[in-house]
């Protein structure tokens, strides 16, 4: 795990960076050509600051605080012989429903010391998590306009705007193996996709056409670039379960950290 510039560190020792408070145009920006309708129309959105985890949270983690580790790419889960002799601690959690990802940010909040600390947790909205992938930019990725398995753990063989074929692992890795994007946050893409908080519904209505519809972001090991991009908008049912997906967290805090 590399070294990150944080904010402030959890008594889990998970780590957050402040995001400031900003104005984005949310959305597929106009020069993607594989965008979908679902990411458009482009539209302002006002984010307030909010503090989000530095990685998705880790199997460590979320053993710490659930007592049991649902991951299929774990010394005990379903895919163990995909991770042989390889120690899966730091690796993202995977396998768990928006409910469960919600039940975690529940009990982490309720923990004697973050209590004490006025800290609050809570999944981040779309808005919130589309702005910190892009950290302030307009373009496709986190890293830029181009992607390749160098760049994030996905299936090497499509990569986005290059001709470069990387490798691929048909697995996650550990937690912040590539490079951080310019908010200093790892794993935005690929890795395992990322629950956000809110009820999926289309940018131009306000009608959700499923109440148990979520909404992942940031791709997978799995997955071809293309599904990577920051605008794009993977739908799944809340109580769900998938092998490549998981969540990072942000923090409300009431007083100073």
């Amino acid at each position: 795990m590399s070294s990150p510039t944080f904010t402030f560190i959890n008594s889990l020792n998970t780590p957050f960076v402040r995001i400031a408070t900003a104005s984005y145009m949310q959305g597929a920006v106009t020069f993607d050509s594989l965008a979908r309708e679902n990411e458009k129309p482009i539209h302002l959105v006002n984010v307030d600051a909010f503090y989000i985890s530095v990685y998705p949270i880790t199997q460590e983690e979320y053993r710490s605080v659930m007592h049991r580790n649902p991951s299929y790419f774990s010394a005990c889960g379903k895919g163990k012989e995909y991770v042989s002799n390889i120690e899966t601690n730091q690796f993202p959690v995977e396998s768990v429903s928006w409910d469960d990802a919600m039940e975690y940010c529940k009990r982490l909040s309720a923990l004697p010391s973050e209590k004490e600390s006025k800290r609050c947790y809570r999944l981040p909205t779309e808005s919130e998590w589309e702005y910190a992938c892009r950290a302030g930019h307009e373009v496709v990725f986190a890293t830029g306009n181009s992607m390749t398995s160098y760049d994030a753990n996905i299936d090497g063989h499509y990569p986005y705007n290059s001709e470069i074929i990387g490798d691929t692992l048909y697995r996650p890795c550990p937690v912040g193996a590539y490079k951080p994007n310019k908010f200093g946050l790892y794993d935005m893409h690929g890795n395992v996709w990322e629950w956000c908080q809110d009820i999926y519904k289309p940018y131009n209505s306000d009608i959700a056409p499923n109440e148990d519809a979520r909404v992942m972001r940031g791709g997978s090991w799995n997955c071809y670039s293309r599904f990577c991009r920051a605008s794009y908008r993977c739908i799944a049912n809340r109580h769900s379960h998938f092998y490549d997906c998981g969540f990072r967290i942000v923090c409300e805090v009431t007083q100073n950290v």
